[in-house]
């Protein structure tokens, strides 16, 4: 199946740009699905790189989607480093905020630094996918079940951020869903289903900058091109689809569980498992 599109294509850079907005905001996987559609369109540009390019776009979404909260943790946290003891209450709450957030980000952090080159070696297969899509179906079936008792971000304390810390490091596996397991793993511990998923999204920041850090170092270093064009285009058009995304999903969750979202990994699974037995997607 090879639709022959060019890497270069501006067609190629809003397809994935919109594919990037939607699947990294919603608990689908966006790794996951990134792969599939090289694989079906035959045409892979340079894909961690690229896929840190996309992930820039959806950075924007979150900083201008919660720039009063991001703004607000960042100017608490410097405020603590050199007046420690003359911060307000509202400062020390986005400051302990901001601390949770950064530890939070340390078990993903190091498992990508520790297994980088597996994942994007031998963990990028359609069969794999159709495995952890069904894998993170359930364990987000489980924890959606969770009544919430938590509903604010002061309520994260540091066990359940290095809890949910753990989770995100699992999700770099594609089609398991960063979003889908911060989120599963804060239902677990009792969270509303809009907080889980504000909490994950202020996550994500340290996460994608660090691994746009780690992306940069590792392309100076290598030979591989890098098509700026399609970064430039994919980039912006996940950066303007993910901010209607998050908004939609965030007003989502104070009506509705996450059964839609589940059914949806589950269908996706069962598609991949008959195109790969077809052998139309290997």
């Amino acid at each position: 199946m090879d639709l022959n599109l060019e890497p270069s294509s501006i067609l190629l850079g809003l397809l994935l740009g919109i594919i990037q907005a939607i699947t990294e905001f919603l608990p689908i996987s966006s790794s996951g699905h990134l792969v599939l559609v090289e694989k079906i369109i035959n045409s892979a540009p340079n894909s961690l790189t690229f896929d840190v390019g996309l992930h820039i776009g959806t950075l924007m979404a979150i900083l201008v989607s919660f720039k009063n909260i991001v703004s607000s943790i960042i100017l608490a946290c410097i405020k603590r480093m050199y007046k420690k003891n003359d911060l307000t209450q509202n400062e020390q709450h986005y400051s302990q905020i901001g601390l949770l957030l950064i530890i939070g980000t340390i078990p993903a952090a190091i498992a990508g630094l520790l297994f980088v080159d597996i994942i994007e070696l031998y963990l990028r297969e359609p069969w794999l996918i159709a495995l952890t899509l069904t894998i993170g179906a359930v364990f987000m079936w489980i924890a959606d079940r969770k009544s919430a008792r938590f509903s604010t971000l002061s309520d994260f304390d540091l066990r359940g951020t290095i809890i949910i810390g753990c989770a995100q490091a699992i999700a770099l596996v594609p089609g398991m869903s960063r979003s889908a397991m911060t989120i599963s793993a804060a239902r677990l511990l009792g969270h509303s289903r809009k907080q889980s998923a504000e909490f994950s999204f202020l996550l994500a920041v340290p996460v994608i900058i660090s691994a746009g850090v780690l992306t940069a170092l590792r392309s100076i270093s290598s030979d591989l091109p890098i098509d700026w064009n399609l970064m430039i285009i994919g980039s912006t058009t996940a950066f303007l689809v993910g901010i209607l995304v998050i908004k939609f999903f965030l007003s989502y969750l104070e009506r509705f569980n996450l059964s839609l979202f589940i059914n949806y990994r589950v269908l996706l699974a069962a598609v991949i498992t008959i195109g790969i037995l077809t052998k139309n997607l290997m």
